[in-house]
């Protein structure tokens, strides 16, 4: 009985900084019996094997046996049926609609043809005869009235076309623009999941289920949108994300999350050691794996015994023996018995094909992982040893036992130097367990004409083609290359570089965090960047405006806002917005949570700014001995706004270095000013002030600063005395 076909849609994607995890659902229908295959289909080709997660939220029902196989795509997804259905529908109403205004037209045609009878004339003499003028009125009234509401209806129809044939045109470029998984070739292929639906009590009706996998090719960058208000004194901030995925299938109405965090990652977990109380003992060993039985062969005896003997495959003959100089007692020395011929470990059978050869117990590329360390030099290699191998692993053999055939020369010297009481001791080889044969999901067990006895790594041709339904073994052969090459493309297209401006995300302070999007999104499979929109906050704005009249007369505008997240802002683009126009990209710095945003304006024109210096030379002291030299600073600001301004005006007067005992500073202002404090990240500026006034509209105020430096009057300062 086939597997039911479960129809899932994406639910939840969640995108790291390389890669996604992705999150379907479906729902499994109600079945008979307590067991049932489930099959997902339609998933992607680049989604890693290993990341596969299953769950349902019954309780009564658990999903089993999972596995992945490979599929040609030949079935259609659910969202491009929808886009389908839905350009359909688009076009039947477009046609409705443009067959009603067709009406309309014809009928306001007819009533332009509509007219009065003309009064006629009486008879030669006479007065012409009476009208009735309240009909000739009324006929008016309703010609009019009649013409006027379909005029209006003619209007809406002509609102409702252009809306929908707009529609029409999305919906028809999207379908054009669909990824590979929309319209895919007849080579491509496509995943699907089979799993057993164990349900304990027969009464459950139909359940949900969910599949996640890791898929790569995806990656994004935060981008941003602050729009400032100055009459409501208010700024809305935007976050944006541009988001690109090429994994094989659209995202259509997800929940999307963007995460910081890398998706893989290697941690080493710590190894708890247990505390014993009392006498000292020695460490365990460690052996990660059992060793196999001596014969294989004689777990399968009476599955042999029980088979005709027309059946029964013929004994493979008994590899010739290795001749070595100096092996002459070896040569002589009869072979173990062990009640069977022994198997050869490494030659594929002849009844499989070359691309499935055995890989596991005595295959020629895992055997040397199960070989001791350090064994005796000119062994023979693994492929031309029998069964007799295990003695090699650390096994004890039987007492009296010969040595084995074929390399028992230097096993046999081995021996007999380590039962000499004069040898010294050797330590114990340890065993190397290829991580493949630990995962006990793909090992396989040949058939008993086969290889019987010896499981072996299934290979990944072996594995897909197992659950697949619409391929065969003629196709093996390009399964791995296909796989390969859409997972290589795939971490290509992640790897292409941002737009300008954009910065890939990152920790901020050791810590990741994720943002979740407020609204479902859309990001086709297609590679490109699309914007996402986020969340969208509100926020008291503080407009400033920082002089610095030293290096220019301009006044520049900053605005200022508390980070409303609870989560950090990374370094991104911001298009600022003033009072609903455009006015400049900026280049959003990280804010850490409860942090301050801000974002240079540009120049505000409506503020001036000059500054002009005075000095003056002047001997000192009691017998003219020293100079002092007088600095003066004037600046003045003029506010052309329509509201007042709060200026910051930074300013620098020079400073005397350490250990400069000749020169004296004296430095005052009018009005007080502060040191000024860079902000965090940036060097100190040495000398530097601010003043930070408040001036009304149309008003003037006016800074002053003097400073005097007083030097021996045979000195000179570096530069010149004047610093001004």
């Amino acid at each position: 009985m086939p597997p039911i076909l479960l129809e899932s849609r994406v639910e939840k994607v969640r995108v790291f900084r390389s890669g996604a995890l992705v999150r379907r659902v479906a729902t499994i229908p109600p079945f008979s019996g307590a067991t049932a295959r489930v099959r997902f289909a339609d998933l992607p080709v680049a989604l890693d094997d290993a990341s596969l997660r299953l769950e349902t939220d019954s309780p009564a029902t658990v999903l089993l046996d999972a596995a992945i196989g490979l599929d040609g795509a030949e079935r259609t997804t659910t969202a491009e049926s929808s886009d389908e259905r839905e350009h359909d529908a688009l076009r039947r109403e477009e046609a409705a609609l443009t067959a009603e205004l067709t009406g309309i037209d014809a009928a306001l045609i007819a009533i332009e043809q509509v007219h009065l009878p003309e009064r006629p004339s009486g008879a030669e003499g006479e007065p012409p005869p009476d009208i009735d003028l309240d009909a000739s009125l009324s006929f008016v009234t309703f010609k009019r009235e009649r013409w006027e509401l379909l005029a209006k209806r003619r209007r809406e129809l002509e609102r409702k076309i252009a809306h929908t044939s707009e529609r029409r045109r999305v919906v028809a470029h999207r379908i054009e623009l669909s990824s590979s998984s929309r319209l895919p070739r007849p080579d491509e292929l496509r995943k699907s999941v089979v799993a057993t639906a164990r349900r304990d009590d027969p009464a459950t009706g139909a359940t949900s289920v969910a599949v996640e996998y890791f898929v790569p090719g995806a990656r994004w960058a935060p981008a941003y949108v602050l729009r400032v208000d100055t009459k409501r004194r208010s700024a809305s901030l935007e976050l944006r994300a541009i988001v690109a995925q090429s994994s094989g299938e659209d995202w259509r109405d997800v929940e999307l999350s963007l995460s910081t965090a890398e998706a893989l990652r290697f941690h080493e977990l710590p190894e708890l050691t247990s505390l014993r109380l009392g006498r000292a003992q020695a460490a365990p060993k460690k052996r990660a794996w059992r060793a196999p039985p001596r014969d294989p062969v004689e777990l399968f005896a009476d599955f042999a015994r029980a088979l005709p003997k027309a059946e029964r495959p013929p004994a493979p003959a008994a590899p010739a023996p290795r001749e070595e100089p100096g092996d002459e007692l070896d040569r002589a020395t009869p072979q173990v018995g062990m009640g069977s011929p022994p198997m050869e470990m490494g030659a594929p059978s002849a009844a499989m094909p070359p691309s499935f050869a055995p890989q596991g117990f005595g295959a020629p590329g895992l055997m040397p992982s199960f070989m001791a360390k350090g064994g005796p030099p000119g062994a023979p290699p693994p492929a031309a040893a029998p069964m007799a191998m295990p003695m090699s692993m650390g096994m004890p053999a039987p007492k009296g036992a010969p040595p084995p055939r074929g390399g028992g020369g230097p096993m046999l010297k081995a021996r007999r130097a380590a039962d000499s009481p004069n040898a010294p001791s050797q330590p114990e080889p340890e065993l190397e367990v290829d991580p493949r044969l630990l995962s006990y999901e793909g090992l396989r067990m040949p058939g008993f004409e086969q290889r019987h006895g010896k499981l072996r790594v299934a290979s990944m041709e072996e594995r897909y083609l197992e659950l697949s339904q619409t391929l065969d073994v003629r196709v093996a052969v390009q399964i791995r290359q296909v796989v390969e090459g859409r997972v290589a493309a795939s971490r290509k297209a992640s790897q292409a570089p941002l737009p300008p401006l954009h910065v890939a995300p990152d920790a901020v302070d050791g810590f990741d965090y994720a943002h979740a999007c407020a609204s479902r999104a859309d990001v086709p499979a297609d590679g490109s960047f699309h914007s996402v929109p986020i969340t969208k906050v509100e926020a008291p704005l503080v407009l400033r405006f920082v002089a610095v009249p030293r290096e220019s007369q301009d006044v520049f505008r900053f605005v200022e806002l508390d980070n409303p997240l609870e989560a950090p802002l990374l370094r991104g683009p911001c298009d600022v917005y003033f009072d609903r126009d455009f006015l400049l990209t900026a280049d959003l710095a990280t804010v850490a949570p409860r942090g301050k945003v801000r974002a240079g304006l540009g120049v505000d024109q409506a503020i001036k700014c000059a500054r002009n210096t005075s000095f003056a030379e002047a001997s000192a002291g009691l017998m003219g001995g020293s100079l002092a030299l007088k600095h003066t600073i004037k600046i003045e600001l003029a506010n052309h706004r329509a509201d007042a301004a709060d200026v910051e005006v930074r300013e620098r007067v020079p400073f005397v270095p350490e250990r400069e005992e000749d020169i004296k500073l004296e430095v005052a202002a009018q009005p007080a000013w502060r040191p000024w404090e860079p902000p965090l990240g940036e060097s100190p500026v040495k000398g530097a002030h601010m003043w930070r006034v408040s001036v009304e509209p149309g008003g003037r105020a006016e800074l002053s600063a003097t400073y005097v430096v007083k030097i021996p009057a045979k000195l000179e300062l570096v530069g010149g005395n004047r610093r001004e």
